[in-house]
């Protein structure tokens, strides 16, 4: 058994996956992703951990950009999005230079009718996961309007972007972006 597997066995959150408490991978993506090996859905508990030893950081960092599972290599960067190095407190670097957008939807985000007749406007947080080609493999609300949600999401899976590297190769990476509505007055 590797480190990994080692810090898994022994991880907060594998023991609250084990007793049904908490699971760390976002609930649409297992669906959108399919079946997953056992390897995946580990990596993908390590987001839930919060810290982790720069020994566990080094190998997510490794998975993330040669694993052969797409589905390892995408729960490593969400993992790498959400830890922070135990020995620093530092988050997890998961990338030498970031995803940038190359475009987004050349419309704006398609207002809901309901929202728009009651005026409601704002800014709607969406965090994506972004894969080695620059499109969105996941996105998820981060800080809701209840009512502009869906709207924000749709848009979001929209975006594409020019991947992030590390090592010098494109890898998926977390993203968190505004997707704004104003309502006319």
């Amino acid at each position: 058994m590797g480190l990994l597997g080692l810090l898994l066995v022994l991880s907060p959150a594998t023991q609250a996956k084990a007793q049904g408490i908490w699971k760390a991978q976002p609930r649409g993506l297992a669906k959108a992703l399919g079946q997953q090996s056992e390897r995946a859905t580990q990596t993908w508990d390590l987001a839930a951990t919060k810290v982790q030893p720069e020994a566990v950081i080094k190998d997510l960092q490794s998975r993330l950009s040669t694993d052969p599972e797409r589905e390892v290599r995408l729960a490593a960067a969400w993992a790498l999005g959400h830890l922070r190095v135990r020995e620093t407190t530092e988050p997890a670097r998961a990338y030498d230079s970031p995803p940038r957008i190359d475009r987004k939807s050349q419309k704006v985000p398609s207002y809901p009718p309901d929202a728009w007749a009651k005026r409601i406007q704002g800014t709607v947080v969406v965090e994506c996961l972004i894969d080695e080609q620059g499109q969105v493999a996941y996105a998820e609300v981060r800080e809701s309007i209840p009512a502009l949600d869906d709207a924000a999401l749709a848009q979001a899976k929209q975006w594409r972007f020019t991947p992030a590297a590390f090592a010098g190769r494109p890898v998926a990476a977390m993203v968190r972006a505004p997707v704004g509505f104003r309502a006319g007055m």
